[in-house]
């Protein structure tokens, strides 16, 4: 059943991964709870272009970080300097967890609204946990 606070705080979401399983499981966990449009991009150049066409109305960003062609650290590069800085921004890959925090840090380096990184394969809950302050925000 969808959850309304979610819903509305997360209307449509850009997710950026190359593997197109991991867009299904990560678009039914939107879908479940409510979003009602799942942007996909299989890497960092298509998810440019999504964002051209969307970024008024995205209200979150996921990204993995190995992808082909652009990968999600240029991706981030980009979407710093097109100022796109108040979408907030999840990163979810299986790369290693230095690398996580490493990427983590350069979003933030960049004024990013990053929520943070999880590691694959997706953890239901701890994606939610992460989530959480921007629905309690919203309820505010």
């Amino acid at each position: 059943m969808p959850d309304m606070d979610f819903a509305q705080k997360f209307r449509k979401v850009l997710i950026i991964d190359d593997d197109p399983i991991f867009i299904e499981i990560l678009a039914a966990f939107f879908m479940k709870r409510g979003t009602s449009t799942v942007v996909a991009a299989a890497d960092g150049k298509q998810a440019a272009l999504a964002l051209a066409q969307n970024s008024a109305t995205l209200d979150l960003i996921t990204s993995d970080l190995n992808m082909p062609a652009t990968d999600g650290v240029e991706f981030l590069t980009h979407l710093s300097s097109k100022r796109e800085t108040r979408i907030p921004l999840v990163i979810l890959s299986a790369a290693d967890r230095s690398i996580l925090d490493a990427s983590g840090k350069l979003a933030e380096a960049y004024g990013l609204h990053f929520l943070g990184s999880l590691p694959k394969p997706l953890n239901s809950k701890a994606l939610e946990n992460l989530l959480l302050p921007l629905l309690k925000n919203a309820a505010d």
